[in-house]
């Protein structure tokens, strides 16, 4: 091979893995950057009666906009009262069904406790519990097989925090 040639080869090889590298690089910031937390929300849990502790929760708002300003709005109460004159909030709703290892319902939203690759493609992930997760497990002791929880578990307050 031709001192010229070889000299080609190598500056390909270099700008080809050059060009990988920052694929990869830009990869994962994109990545990175859809996770972004946007808004920290909270729920005040009680169980029977007392309290719980509290539930502290990331959303993506990059990734998800309109998923994550409605679950913030729900948070807050700002959206006021619904047609059904019910105010359209959290605070006092139950979690009406605990699947241990799977997830906690309430009303309009699911907090998923495990890792739930069945629901990949099926269902939105808004955010993350930043803290809590200590609550979340107690909540989840409260629930079984069927769904049913074995004692009231309620949002006793929520709302936003600041960033």
């Amino acid at each position: 091979m031709a001192p010229t040639s070889k000299l080609i080869s190598i500056s390909l090889l270099w700008v080809v893995l050059l060009f990988g590298t920052l694929v990869l690089i830009q990869a994962k910031k994109s990545t990175e950057a859809s996770k972004e937390v946007t808004n920290k929300v909270y729920f005040d849990v009680e169980i029977a009666g007392k309290p719980a502790g509290r539930i502290v929760i990331g959303l993506f708002g990059k990734t998800v906009p309109k998923t994550a300003e409605n679950f913030r709005a729900l948070c807050t109460g700002e959206k006021g009262i619904g047609k059904s004159g019910k105010p359209l909030h959290f605070k006092g709703s139950k979690f009406h069904r605990i699947i241990p290892s799977f997830m906690i319902q309430g009303g309009d939203f699911t907090l998923g406790d495990d890792h739930c690759y069945r629901l990949d493609g099926r269902h939105v992930v808004f955010g993350k519990v930043i803290s809590g997760m200590d609550v979340v497990y107690k909540v989840e002791a409260e629930g079984n097989q069927s769904g049913t929880p074995k004692s009231n578990v309620i949002i006793a307050d929520s709302g936003e925090l600041p960033l």
